[in-house]
Parts: C-alpha cells; sequence; structure tokens
C-alpha cells in the first residue's frame, strides 16, 4: 500500500459504500458504528459527531458491551490508535467487525489485528463515498474479532 496516498488526502471520515456494508450488515446484525458521523453512520446508534477520533479513542467497554460493532476506522494518522483501541475492546470479549486496509506487513496489524481477529482478504479496491472521490490506493481486509467460526459468505465477492 503506498502510505504516500493514504497520507496525501487529509480527509479521514470516507463512508463505506452500501453494496459492502450491507451483506456484512445481514450476515452480522450490527447494533453500533464505531467510527461515524450523523451523516455517514451506518448503524441506529453510533460513536461521534464531535470528532469521532477522540470519542472512539475514550470509548469504555460497558458503553459498548452487548453490541455487535461495526467499524471503518480513519485509513490515515489514527489507525494505529484505532486498531489499539479495538485490540483493546476485543480483550473484552466484545464483538467488532472493523473494515481496514490490507496492510499485513505493518506494526498496527502484527500487534492489534493478527493476535485477536479473523482475517478475511478481497478482490479489489473498495470505492468509498463520495465514489470517485476517495481514491483508495490499496486493498482491504475484514477483522473479525470474537466471532470463531463464523465466515461471511461472497465477502471476497463483494
Amino acid at each position: 500500500m503506498n502510505k504516500a496516498l493514504i497520507h496525501q488526502n487529509r480527509k479521514e471520515d470516507w463512508e463505506t459504500p452500501p453494496e459492502i456494508f450491507q451483506p456484512l450488515h445481514q450476515f452480522f446484525n450490527f447494533t453500533i458504528d464505531l467510527a461515524a458521523t450523523k451523516e455517514n453512520s451506518k448503524c441506529p446508534s453510533w460513536v461521534g459527531p464531535k470528532g469521532f477520533y477522540e470519542d472512539f479513542l475514550t470509548l469504555s467497554i460497558d458503553s459498548v458491551r452487548g453490541h455487535n460493532c461495526w467499524i471503518n476506522p480513519p485509513y490515515g494518522r489514527f489507525l494505529q490508535p484505532f486498531t489499539r483501541h479495538i485490540a483493546t475492546l476485543a480483550k473484552a470479549n466484545l464483538f467488532i467487525v472493523a473494515l481496514l486496509p490490507g496492510s499485513i506487513d505493518t506494526g498496527w496489524f502484527w500487534d492489534f489485528v493478527q493476535p485477536y481477529a479473523r482475517v478475511f482478504g478481497r478482490r479489489g479496491r473498495i470505492q468509498f463515498l463520495p465514489k470517485g472521490a476517495s481514491g483508495n490506493p490499496g486493498p482491504s481486509i475484514l477483522a473479525v474479532y470474537n466471532r470463531d467460526g463464523m465466515t461471511p459468505a461472497g465477502w471476497d465477492r463483494l
């Protein structure tokens, strides 16, 4: 993945397209979006809107216990602290599905994803919303925390 391209665009609240989110939601029945604004939330409950970076990074375990959590975190400079906090929540046995860059050569992947999640790759690049503006420079993976044996059928074809 070209890190220069990721950091070139400072916008970090790209929206997950419905053709990616809806099949996953049907499979996992998400109840909270952990990194959202009012405009791009995918669930009735969501973490934001003051600045979802600070809101998520200070999120307590008890505030999301019992939820099926979805997160498409910012892919730029906040990715490492986000994946660190996802791992913290996962260690408390919370169910989280994270849409992440397919950067399996990074420290955040080996420290905060690989030890705690089942990881699924996919073909092609996701074009986040608004379409044509995201310029997603790399592949994506789906990290499923605390749901062994659950494989989102067809994820690799979305």
